[in-house]
């Protein structure tokens, strides 16, 4: 009889490990198949956007081909759809650069609608009425060549702005510190003597940054991986990240050093001690420290 219910029970025991790898084995082909598709529908979204900008062409290439008139008008806009189309081929399909593109497609749609109403309007005018128009549409092609050169140089200089403001870290430490009571600060390696962990780091200079009050996040893991310090969330549409203590500095765009402290707990493991430094979301350095 005793034997009957151990055997059951271990074929109870090997039905549970066996629902519990299959459900592991579900839910890595649901993850990887939910990354295949969010990545097939930004390649679709893509496509959309190279199908409206050669829609747009087309309308453009029709007009140069019904009147001679049109042709200095519009050779310059249907050059400067090639160039967005190249580009957008070229370039890797992410959220923020397709939304940029759709924003500049629902605008060259709209300077194609006032475009063409403007030559259709301009070919059934007499002739005194053309030679307004032939002055007008110059300069309206001349502001709309503005316009794009403007757009152009916006996009480039969103890209420059998310890449430049992204300060250069380097000299990035961690140690183990004693604050004594006269105030003086000393490195300490035992760790039941350190009463602040001590984190450094370096800016470089950096035209392109703005100027102004900045912040980053300190996170100290200990040697189990547990965080200390003030164990706080610095959260984002895009994620959340915990910290151990949020630095806070003024940045001129010139070299810069900066330290700050965290509180460790009442008492510290010994062993290794790993610090990572966030601007924001994304990590941009990486130190370690031991206590003995």
């Amino acid at each position: 009889m005793a034997d009957s219910s151990k055997s059951n029970g271990l074929k109870v025991a090997i039905g549970i490990l066996a629902a519990l790898l299959v459900g592991s084995i579900v839910f890595g082909t649901k993850l990887y198949s939910d990354q295949k598709k969010v990545s097939m529908q930004l390649e679709e979204d893509k496509q959309d956007i190279i199908a409206d900008l050669d829609d747009i062409k087309a309308s453009y290439e029709d007009a140069l081909a019904e009147s001679d008139i049109v042709n200095q008008e519009l050779a310059d806009a249907t050059s400067r759809i090639e160039l967005y189309i190249d580009s957008l081929k070229s370039a890797k399909a992410d959220v923020v650069y397709l939304r940029r593109f759709r924003r500049q497609v629902s605008i060259l749609k709209q300077e194609r609608e006032r475009l063409m109403a403007e030559n259709d309007s301009l070919r059934s005018s007499n002739q005194l009425l053309t030679l307004q128009r032939d002055s007008t549409a110059l300069a309206l092609v001349e502001q709309t060549k503005y316009n794009d050169s403007l757009l152009v140089q916006n996009l480039d200089l969103a890209r420059q702005v998310e890449v430049g403001s992204n300060v250069g870290v380097s000299g990035f430490k961690a140690e183990g510190a004693r604050v004594r009571s006269s105030g003086k600060i000393v490195s300490m390696s035992r760790a039941s003597r350190v009463n602040k962990i001590r984190v450094c780091f370096s800016l470089g200079s950096n035209t392109l940054a703005e100027a102004g009050d900045r912040e980053m996040l300190i996170q100290v893991l200990d040697p189990n991986g547990d965080l200390i310090g003030e164990n706080a969330a610095y959260t984002t549409e895009e994620g959340s990240v915990n910290y151990s203590k949020r630095t806070k500095f003024y940045y001129e765009k010139n070299s810069l050093d900066v330290c700050d402290y965290i509180d460790p707990p009442a008492e510290l493991a010994k062993g290794r001690y790993t610090v990572n430094l966030y601007d924001k979301l994304a990590m941009i350095s990486t130190t370690s420290f031991e206590l003995r």
